[in-house]
């Protein structure tokens, strides 16, 4: 799996990025400091923002109240925590932590409290995750042996668990109304290596129906490759970050280049799914990554400026970005 590396950048105090008829807006900045902060996403009510910062060295997660205050330390384990995820009903976050396990454990922080458990142990490589809308389950992406191929498990507050999709994907997310899964299909670079160390991602994303288990291939009319795809609340939305062009230079297109953010309508007819044509959300210049979309705001990871950028939902995003360049996606 890819992983986040980003370097000590400093804030930029304005940006001049202008609106355009394509709907790419100018960013408003939300945080300031020195330090990365990135993989963000906001709680259900739209009032706080959940994010990762490594100003300590260590990965650590924050939140910030967008009513005003100051960012907040949420917990500290001595450890790297990463991904957070607030539950639908607003109630847990969940991370990952690589305190007591260096190939990742899923955990739940209840919000307002002390209390923190993980869900799972060091029988697993658990590399990303997400709630389901019940908020008692999530999804967790697994690797079960160190060669071995990926599983997406629906793992249960009380530790208990079940396979639902054995499939060599990547950024798994899940409809709000439960319904579809959308993921990047990945594949092996050698058959006799992990995929976690070698893989080819795949082109384009895939929706699949969680009852049927039948999928829709989608490959954007566009060039370069796709990644980290994310439902928008009404589920009827998927956005997604396209990589178009060789942007550092190193004769091939991958996740080091610049990432631009789309999205496009996805719609049911009859027994079918329809994708409409995607509409371009940020500039190349912003390299904006992880779109976790909310009810009128979108939370992405850019690597410009050094802090948190928001913009209206009209077509708007919310940035959390590094200076630029310098935001390394592996």
């Amino acid at each position: 799996m890819r992983k986040v590396r980003f370097l000590v950048t400093i804030s930029i105090l304005c940006f001049c990025f202008l609106a355009s008829a394509e709907g790419i807006r100018r960013p408003i900045r939300l945080t300031a400091g020195s330090a990365n902060q990135f993989l963000g996403v906001l709680s259900p009510d739209g009032d706080t923002l959940y994010f990762v910062s490594d100003r300590a060295s260590t990965m650590q997660v924050f939140s910030l109240s967008l009513k005003g205050g100051s960012e907040k330390l949420l917990f500290d384990l001595n450890g790297d925590t990463t991904m957070p995820k607030p539950s639908p009903d607003g109630k847990k976050l969940l991370f990952i932590s690589f305190r007591d396990d260096a190939e990742g454990d899923v955990c739940v922080f209840m919000i307002g409290t002390k209390d923190i458990h993980c869900v799972t142990d060091s029988k697993t490589a658990d590399l990303q995750a997400f709630w389901f809308p019940d908020s008692s389950s999530m999804g967790v992406l697994q690797r079960r042996t160190l060669h071995g191929d990926f599983v997406l498990s629906r793992v249960y507050l009380n530790g208990k668990s079940e396979v639902i999709l054995e499939k060599n994907i990547s950024n798994p997310s899940i409809s709000p109304d439960g319904k579809f899964l959308a993921y990047i299909p990945i594949e092996k670079g050698d058959s006799l290596i992990g995929v976690s160390f070698l893989m080819r991602s795949g082109k384009g994303l895939d929706v699949m129906e969680i009852s049927s288990k039948k999928t829709w291939h989608y490959d954007p009319p566009l060039p370069g490759f796709t990644s980290h795809p994310s439902f928008a609340p009404d589920s009827k939305w998927v956005y997604f970050t396209q990589y178009l062009n060789d942007t550092n230079l190193d004769g091939k297109i991958d996740g080091n280049d610049h990432g631009v953010l789309f999205r496009v309508r996805v719609q049911r007819h009859g027994d079918e799914i329809v994708f409409g044509e995607p509409l371009q959300l940020t500039s190349a210049g912003w390299n904006c990554q992880y779109p976790a979309p909310s009810k009128d705001k979108l939370i992405a990871t850019c690597s410009k400026g050094g802090s948190l950028d928001a913009l209206t939902p009209a077509g708007g995003w919310l940035g959390l970005g590094g200076e630029e360049g310098r935001g390394k996606l592996r």
